[in-house]
């Protein structure tokens, strides 16, 4: 585990942030390395990772805490243990253990039903429109930045058009319908 000591910051005083090391990286680098290697992800892949980041994202809304900077620079893998399966696909899919990370913009929302607006620092793309247009929002913000990061695990590149990531997952809701 890794101990960031905050210094001598004031609003900081008497805090640490501990992590885990988590050595294959974070999965902005995976996503480069898979886009490098022109090696897309199988539909198992995306499915194990869309249910691991959907029941962490869930484990957070039920403590009432937002995230607010779901990406994939805040996502990190870390070793799991193999199921000895002989499928080579599966086992490359279960061994991406996902962790969320970098809570540092997380909010914690109580019984509040909204959250009044405030700044947002981060990549623009990644985060709700309601955040970006200093609007009220809830634990709904993260689930748009979830769907951009998959947007993001599907097409191996980065997000960099909140009207391009609006318009795939409107046309994804819209296909469901």
């Amino acid at each position: 585990q890794l101990v960031v000591d905050p210094g001598d910051d004031e609003c900081c005083a008497g805090m640490a942030m501990v992590f885990e090391h988590c050595p294959r990286g974070s999965l902005e680098e995976f996503i480069r390395n898979r886009s490098a290697a022109k090696q897309p992800m199988t539909e198992h892949e995306l499915l194990c990772c869309a249910h691991q980041l959907a029941a962490g994202l869930s484990a957070l809304h039920e403590a009432h805490i937002i995230h607010r900077d779901i990406a994939p620079r805040n996502v990190f893998l870390s070793e799991s243990e193999q199921d000895g399966s002989s499928d080579r696909k599966r086992e490359q899919a279960t061994s991406l253990l996902l962790k969320l990370g970098d809570f540092g913009l997380a909010k914690y929302f109580g019984s509040a039903a909204q959250i009044q607006p405030c700044w947002y620092i981060g990549n623009t793309a990644n985060i709700a429109p309601e955040l970006q247009s200093m609007q009220p929002y809830d634990h709904r913000a993260d689930i748009f930045s979830l769907g951009v990061l998959l947007f993001e695990l599907m097409t191996l590149r980065e997000c960099d058009d909140i009207q391009l990531a609006e318009q795939a997952l409107s046309t994804g809701a819209a296909m469901q319908q």
